[in-house]
């Protein structure tokens, strides 16, 4: 009788309940995993332009250290969305987070008051399309407890990975710090608050 009840119920019958759309729709960690290296692949697009255009670095190596940083950027990325995978927050904090980082790594001109195609670009390729593409997308309703497991044990995973990134790739970040330390800024959305210079200095005080 119980079960009867609530299969009757509006919230049951409803579209973005029914078994069928459930079993289509995206667990919301694979939609952080993609928003995290989404922000850390075409929404750092002017850091990838820097970094290949830096003298004396050869080709091989800026690929090299780029993948790193990209992969240090997204690993980063999905574990602080992590904490924010909620049924009521998810969309809107991926949507505040590609916001802020096709802000962040808009040209130069945009600051002086000047709108560029190259800005009006970045803004829909990193913010706008997916935004869309978000929002007509189904996520899966975890249970409580299961959110809560999934949120632990991803911010963990994450947390441990970016750690033996950073390990890894500590002395080739140190050495690119002191060709080019002004691309430290442009690491989009991090660059501006800071977050990148204070673990450079961490990393640059224990360095022999």
């Amino acid at each position: 009788m119980s079960l009867k009840l609530f299969r009757s119920t509006e919230f049951a019958q409803s579209r973005s309940f029914s078994p069928e759309v459930q079993r289509r729709a995206l667990h919301p960690i694979w939609l952080l995993v993609a928003a995290g290296f989404w922000i850390a692949v075409p929404g750092n697009w002017a850091l990838w332009v820097a970094l290949a255009r830096t003298p004396g670095l050869e080709t091989s190596a800026s690929v090299w250290v780029g993948l790193r940083i990209a992969l240090l950027i997204g690993v980063a990325s999905t574990g602080l969305l992590c904490l924010v995978m909620w049924r009521r927050t998810t969309k809107l904090a991926v949507s505040l987070a590609l916001v802020a980082t096709a802000l962040a790594g808009l040209p130069e001109s945009v600051a002086s008051g000047l709108l560029s195609w190259q800005a009006v670009l970045c803004v829909l390729v990193v913010a706008v399309a997916p935004c869309v593409w978000l929002w007509r997308k189904h996520l899966q309703r975890l249970s409580l407890r299961r959110n809560l497991r999934v949120i632990a044990s991803s911010f963990v995973a994450c947390a441990v990975l970016f750690a033996l990134l950073l390990v890894v790739s500590v002395k080739d970040l140190t050495a690119l710090h002191a060709k080019a330390p002004a691309l430290r800024a442009m690491v989009s959305p991090y660059g501006g608050s800071g977050a990148v210079a204070a673990l450079e200095k961490i990393l640059l005080r224990r360095q022999p």
